[in-house]
């Protein structure tokens, strides 16, 4: 025999013989898995993992779709208490009455006269505290905003300060542009007064010192005194000084006079 027919001859029974130990390898793995596979807690489990393999993957996905749709049909915006902007968009979403179809309430004592709605306000004229339920807004709400367009709003309170949230269902951000601008044109003609501020961000607030030796400042003084701002005012400095007479119109003659302490605010729309 050729020595080329004798190599062939051996490498062939080493195929052979590999592919024999093949074969019985696989077959000894799908027998260790056959066993297992009849074993109900092996099996439980292998099945668990296929079903929690699968929510996964469907979570994955679902939550890929949302994200996906609220890129092309959701255009947000954020409103920070502190800001103008704030101001507005409440006012006129206070106006609207957005709030009031909460089913959820904060019940608290005030004076129901000054109370914005008057529906939320059980007075009794006694001279107490009347009972008063305030819409808890800490659940999203959905406005019809001009029967046309569909916006979810989430209102925020943390440590104190506020922040508003706006979710307009459209592709086109105009719609939240016009949202804006009609908030900002009701703020500007209704009687809603500004809230204080310590710092104006918006660079707007013109700000006036009178001096108390000055005519100017008895100008000042005689208008806001004839035209009764402090006339809600809660807190005041008890005197008896005739130069403190003017604020006591309903009772010139009076020793008494209750005087508005300096740091009382209020506003007067001119």
């Amino acid at each position: 025999m050729s020595p080329g027919r004798a190599l062939a001859r051996a490498m062939g029974r080493v195929q052979s013989q590999s592919g024999r130990s093949w074969n019985q390898f696989i077959r000894a793995i799908l027998l260790v898995f056959k066993r297992l596979l009849e074993n109900p807690q092996v099996s439980e489990l292998l099945r668990f993992m296929f079903l929690g393999t699968i929510v996964e993957t469907s979570r994955v996905i679902g939550a890929k779709m949302v994200s996906t749709v609220n890129s092309f049909f959701l255009v947000k915006a954020s409103f920070k208490q502190g800001e103008l902007s704030y101001e507005w968009v409440t006012a006129y979403l206070n106006h609207h009455k957005v709030w009031n179809r909460s089913r959820t309430f904060r019940v608290n004592a005030r004076n129901a006269k000054v109370v914005a709605n008057s529906e939320f306000a059980l007075a009794t004229g006694d001279g107490y505290p009347d009972i008063v339920y305030e819409p808890d807004n800490s659940e999203p709400e959905l406005f019809f905003w001009r029967r046309r367009h569909w916006i979810t709003i989430n209102k925020i309170e943390n440590e104190g300060a506020s922040s508003l949230t706006l979710q307009v269902w459209s592709r086109n951000r105009k719609v939240l542009d016009e949202f804006v601008q009609e908030a900002r044109a009701f703020y500007k003609t209704s009687p809603v007064p500004p809230p204080r501020q310590d710092y104006d961000w918006s660079q707007s607030l013109i700000i006036a010192h009178f001096n108390q030796a000055d005519f100017s400042f008895d100008w000042v003084l005689d208008y806001l005194q004839s035209s009764n701002v402090m006339a809600d005012a809660n807190e005041f400095t008890v005197s008896t000084k005739q130069n403190d007479a003017g604020w006591n119109r309903e009772d010139p003659k009076s020793l008494v006079r209750f005087v508005p302490s300096s740091n009382t605010h209020r506003s007067a729309r001119k």
